[in-house]
């Protein structure tokens, strides 16, 4: 564990510079904090991810077939229609090729996504603003939507940082046309659907009456909650003048509305959820799922296994193995659940992952389920579409029956906490939150693989320098 001295390094900054304010100094120190060490794996990243290697150069363009081009002289058609080629075999498969404007478009697609992973990935780093102003993408590179165009500025440019983040978001681009195609992003909506259909049904649908607890941080941030309006007003009242006292932010009160209902093994379920990794504000977003990989250095975008995620939230940390094995009773045992992991008391309190709070609790596994074939409903409407044409009812419904018997094996996550622990992650201010965990996997890992020493360290440099002397 690291010591940092605050107090001198303060105290230096200020006899640098008396007139820096507080927020000024908060971003010096933390513009200090960065490049002192990488992750351990970086090496290991750069193999795999060769267009984010910083070290990667048009001399040993053996690497990539980007810098390959980039030494092609040709004509200007020439070369398009090579570059055409390698769109064909990056987007497309091999007998349904398109022509240059057609792959232009989906290229200009995944160039904008591509952005959006990279601020997303600032977004949870939550620096500073001046920080994240040195660190957003190139202009000239975040405006760049045309593979040829990208080549040109390769080539005209001799600025370190322009030519690695061309490489990067050509890279990513990549990256984002495999994990389409790999998990077939758009028909994860249906399979979200079907997964929660089928929760649901073996779950049970016994609704018991809408009830409502107030929530609060307590002076040592752990939740505190309440049914009671007036009891939950009071304590909240008496613990923010304890946190006042001790310097510690206040938070308003909130409020958890649920609707719980009974399994047919008498476990109540408080609230249910369920997730899309490749959704956000129901538009595709590839910020997760892109960073996860990099973080983990997963070579196939079918290594991520939690696209698809369902979150059960039960009374009490006892009905969670109760849970457990009512989940498998329909749902499997070891053959169908993997990658066990939890943080209970009960199960032998063990950490998630260097990443999560000591006071997160969690259930979760990765299952193996089968779920109907996915073109099953729309077989059914063709059935009813053709109602009086009995050649094609007869092979619709032997396509059908074929269908039935032959459902899909579907991998998601199940999550299983108690009220308190879930409560305790939603909770405003709470160091469990999963804001703070993306901050956390983002500032310890993969912000330094997006973000590469060789490449950013001297311009966090020059803005503390700047800041300092002016």
């Amino acid at each position: 564990m690291s010591i940092h001295n605050y107090n001198d390094e303060i105290a230096l900054l200020l006899e640098c510079n008396p007139g820096l304010s507080n927020e000024m100094i908060g971003v010096l120190l933390t513009a200090d904090s960065l490049y002192k060490s990488v992750p351990e794996d970086q090496a290991r990243f750069r193999e795999l991810f060769a267009h984010m290697d910083p070290m990667i150069t048009a001399n040993n363009h053996e690497k990539l077939i980007f810098l390959k081009f980039v030494k092609d002289r040709s004509e200007k058609s020439i070369i398009r229609q090579r570059l055409n080629s390698y769109l064909n075999i990056k987007f497309n498969d091999i007998t349904h090729l398109k022509t240059y404007e057609q792959n232009r478009a989906l290229f200009r697609e995944y160039s904008g996504n591509v952005s959006e992973v990279i601020d997303g990935v600032l977004k949870w780093a939550d620096f500073p603003k001046e920080l994240v102003s040195i660190l957003r993408e190139k202009e000239e590179v975040r405006k760049c939507h045309d593979f040829y165009r990208m080549l040109q500025l390769y080539r005209d440019s001799d600025d370190a940082r322009l030519r690695f983040e061309i490489l990067r978001k050509l890279g990513l681009i990549i990256l984002i046309a495999r994990i389409r195609r790999s998990v077939l992003v758009q028909e994860m909506d249906d399979k979200m659907i079907s997964v929660w259909k089928a929760l649901r049904k073996r779950l049970g649908h016994e609704r018991k009456s809408r009830k409502r607890l107030h929530f609060w941080l307590d002076p040592v941030n752990k939740v505190r909650f309440s049914e009671g309006k007036k009891t939950a007003l009071e304590q909240w009242k008496k613990d923010m003048r304890s946190r006042q006292c001790i310097a510690l932010k206040g938070y308003p009160m909130q409020v958890f509305d649920y609707v719980p209902f009974m399994t047919p093994k008498g476990i109540e379920i408080v609230h249910m959820e369920i997730r899309n990794k490749l959704k956000k504000d129901d538009k595709t977003d590839y910020t997760s799922f892109v960073e996860k990989m990099v973080r983990k250095n997963l070579e196939f975008p079918n290594q991520v296994r939690d696209v698809i995620g369902v979150k059960i939230v039960v009374n009490s940390e006892d009905d969670i193995q109760n849970m457990i094995d009512f989940l498998e009773s329909f749902l499997g045992g070891s053959s169908t659940r993997k990658k066990e992991k939890n943080s209970y008391h009960k199960f032998g309190r063990r950490t998630l992952s260097r990443y999560s709070s000591k006071d997160y609790f969690v259930w979760k596994a990765i299952y193996d389920i089968t779920l109907p074939h996915p073109a099953l409903d729309h077989v059914q409407k063709m059935v009813e579409l053709t109602k009086g044409n009995s050649h094609a009812q007869k092979e619709l419904k032997e396509r059908y029956m074929f269908l039935v018997d032959n459902p899909t094996d579907f991998i998601m996550e199940v999550q299983l906490q108690d009220v308190n622990s879930y409560l305790q992650s939603i909770v405003h201010g709470s160091p469990t939150a999963h804001t703070l965990l993306k901050k956390n996997q983002v500032r310890s890992n993969s912000f330094y693989k997006f973000f590469p020493k060789e490449i950013y360290e001297k311009d966090i440099l020059a803005l503390k320098n700047h800041t300092i002397c002016e």
